[in-house]
């Protein structure tokens, strides 16, 4: 599903453990208890995204872009995270 257009989608709660969606467009998305572990976002759009207590875990999310998305509780860890914008717009820098 690489850039897929999923703006708005509702999918609080799927299981979709490593999904490709590298360059989706999930902005406003519901993604609250989803588990995407080892899951493909690189340079997906998940601009004011709903991921309360979402499984991250061990995904890429190199240049996603992240503004004003909602990210309490959710599971970070061994996330790749090179060039990502931040809920607060910043961004972080990638490696050379």
């Amino acid at each position: 599903m690489p850039g897929s257009v999923l703006i708005g989608a509702n999918l609080g709660g799927a299981d979709m453990v490593g999904t490709i969606l590298n360059g989706a467009n999930l902005t406003n998305a519901n993604l609250n208890n989803s588990n995407l572990t080892s899951s493909n976002l690189s340079g997906a759009n998940l601009r004011s995204a709903q991921l309360i207590a979402t499984n991250l875990f061990n995904s890429n999310l190199t240049n996603a872009d992240l503004t004003g998305a909602e990210l309490r509780a959710a599971k970070l860890d061994r996330v790749l995270y090179d060039g990502l914008t931040m809920p607060d717009g910043s961004k972080l820098p990638s490696e050379p």
